[in-house]
């Protein structure tokens, strides 16, 4: 696997866009979609903002370190890293893990239930 599908693995994995990786980046997205098809190579100085950018290492990116952990280990291990994250949030993102693949009425539905709640909040 090159440099490139590994960061392109990754950016899925974490649930982000190329849009949303080059904001967290600072790496414009056409840049960013060259290197995940091969078109271009990136600095180290890119290479690692990148790996910041998906919560991992330079390493893992270049496929030096262990990457047979699941998928889904990876997404636990990216929401979990905060020890200030209540439990009760994390059940919240396992129960929404997969929220892409929602049908457009079930994202609707939460959408309008968070609204209401926090709707419900603050008139308390």
């Amino acid at each position: 696997m090159t440099v490139g599908a590994r960061i392109r693995s990754r950016r899925k994995e974490c649930g982000l866009t190329l849009k949303m990786l080059s904001v967290k980046c600072n790496i414009s997205v056409s840049f960013l979609s060259d290197i995940e098809h091969g078109r271009r190579n990136p600095s180290l100085d890119k290479l690692r903002a990148i790996a910041e950018g998906l919560d991992t290492t330079v390493s893992q990116l270049l496929g030096e370190e262990d990457t047979t952990k699941k998928k889904g280990q990876l997404q636990q291990e990216v929401f979990y890293r905060s020890k200030d994250m209540s439990l009760e949030f994390r059940e919240v993102l396992e129960k929404i893990e997969d929220f892409d693949s929602w049908s457009h009425e079930d994202k609707k539905e939460l959408l309008t239930y968070l609204e209401l709640k926090e709707k419900m909040r603050d008139n308390k």
